[in-house]
């Protein structure tokens, strides 16, 4: 501190009479003074900003924990909100930080060109007749402010308009049976169409871990296989089921991203995906 007082001191003095050419030492005072208030308003504004990020800090950093905290619940349902809702948090903590290293005209830029693809991917959706979240300009201009720090992929385009057809499925294994059924629900659900599983059953062999799992579906009876080891359903089995139920819906399911429990996918209709997904989905991971 005394080093900082020191310094802060000595620096209008040394602008004022060293640095100052011999006309001008005259007016060392004014321009003292002047020095000192455009050094103290300075560091006033350093104090004030650094002030206002730790408060923004702690704040984050209490919601993030009461998630946390959350996530040790018994109650399956508060666990899956806790989840959601700490995948928010961090986004929002990444994009806040993200924010304040670009200048205003670079997030003009971003969301120009932001609302453009939108706009374009929601045209896009209408004319391969894919219900989406909204083609309203207001909407659509909120949604690109949202993703003002980057510009805005089309992966992230489509999972922002095409709500209906996202389908984040909880992996966690609690109950045996009905996590396998509680998945295939929610993969048919987000395909949008009318699909319908019955007498699902499934066996576990538990020295190998081997799971045989069947069930009817169009009258027909169809038998899985795979193993299931840890705490989190087999990927082969969720490969299976997306594949699966994909096809006769007559599209296929995008992987989006995974956090603790949750895995999401994006169903894509086939009208839209072989007319602009996989024109840009390689550019875009």
């Amino acid at each position: 501190m005394l080093l900082l007082a020191f310094t802060g001191a000595l620096t209008p003095w040394s602008i004022a009479y060293v640095m100052l050419p011999q006309e001008w030492q005259k007016h060392h005072l004014t321009v003292y003074w002047v020095s000192a208030a455009i050094l103290t308003l300075g560091l006033l504004r350093i104090y004030l900003k650094a002030n206002k990020q730790t408060d923004q800090a702690i704040q984050s950093s209490e919601s993030l924990f009461e998630s946390m905290t959350q996530m040790s619940s018994d109650d399956p349902e508060v666990r899956k909100k806790a989840a959601a809702q700490m995948v928010q948090q961090l986004q929002q903590m990444e994009s806040e930080g993200d924010w304040g290293e670009l200048s205003q005209e670079q997030k003009q830029f971003n969301i120009n060109r932001n609302f453009k693809t939108l706009k374009k991917l929601s045209i896009a959706c209408h004319q391969a007749g894919i219900k989406v979240r909204t083609g309203k300009t207001k909407e659509l201009q909120q949604i690109a402010e949202d993703y003002s720090h980057n510009q805005i992929s089309i992966k992230q385009a489509l999972v922002e308009l095409m709500v209906d057809h996202q389908a984040s499925l909880w992996v966690e294994m609690e109950d045996f049976e009905g996590i396998y059924a509680q998945i295939i629900g929610d993969i048919i659900k987000a395909t949008q169409r009318d699909m319908k599983v019955n007498n699902l059953q499934v066996e576990m062999n538990e020295q190998s871990c081997e799971c045989l799992l069947s069930f009817e579906f169009d009258e027909q009876v169809f038998r899985w296989k795979f193993r299931q080891k840890g705490h989190y359903v087999a990927q082969s089995f969720l490969n299976k089921a997306l594949n699966f139920f994909a096809q006769r819906a007559g599209g296929r399911f995008v992987f989006i991203d995974s956090e603790d429990a949750y895995a999401d996918y994006l169903f894509i209709p086939s009208a839209l995906y072989g007319r602009l997904f996989s024109r840009f989905v390689n550019k875009d991971k």
